[in-house]
């Protein structure tokens, strides 16, 4: 083989592998996790949103666990509002969202647990599941603030009415009487009770 065809060969060659790793490196979640670190901390969350809901149905959870993960390495500060705003566009993808918070800021994981379980209530148990798989060192914490977070959303709801329900918010119970006299106030002092000498 002449050396002018092997280098065409060669060329070609590479020319396919560079493509084939461009494809591979230019995902549409690469891309979006690019996007969400090169933005300023106070637009992460936006950005971030946007991207998660903008991705297709079939891409969303990877580009929500891409996006998260860029952002909490990028702002680890903005971890409230970048998690909660990802979960609430994707919650269908919450077990996996809350797997790539922990994996990159595992120290974080009692915030982490708050923050997801506020933003999707309906999947407390999935995220307390993963979050003691992901960090069995803090489980018994973790498992409290779940307890206290399940509690203050119990006092909060409408449905808290009624004597229990002010019990539970630290209203006023209120109780009504039977019939009959009411009750005579004892003062143990003499002399003054208004009915004695």
């Amino acid at each position: 083989m002449n050396p002018l065809k092997k280098l065409a060969v060669s060329l070609a060659a590479i020319t396919f592998v560079a493509a084939a790793l461009h494809s591979v490196a230019a995902t549409p979640s690469s891309e979006a996790a690019q996007m969400v670190a090169k933005s300023k901390a106070v637009e992460a969350s936006g950005v971030a949103v946007k991207l998660v809901k903008s991705a297709d149905k079939d891409a969303k959870t990877e580009t929500a666990v891409a996006v998260v993960t860029a952002g909490l390495k990028k702002h680890p500060a903005a971890l409230s509002s970048i998690l909660s705003g990802v979960l609430k566009a994707a919650p269908e993808s919450t077990e996996a969202i809350v797997n790539a918070a922990l994996d990159v800021l595992p120290d974080a994981s009692i915030t982490i647990v708050r923050v997801a379980s506020e933003a999707v209530p309906s999947k407390s148990d999935v995220i307390l599941a993963a979050a003691t798989k992901k960090v069995p060192a803090k489980r018994a914490v973790i498992e409290r603030e779940m307890a206290s977070i399940r509690t203050r959303r119990l006092v909060a709801s409408p449905a808290a009415s009624g004597p229990v329900g002010a019990a539970l918010s630290g209203g006023v119970v209120t109780q009504t009487g039977v019939g009959g006299t009411p009750p005579v106030q004892v003062n143990a002092y003499g002399g003054a009770d208004p009915g004695r000498p």
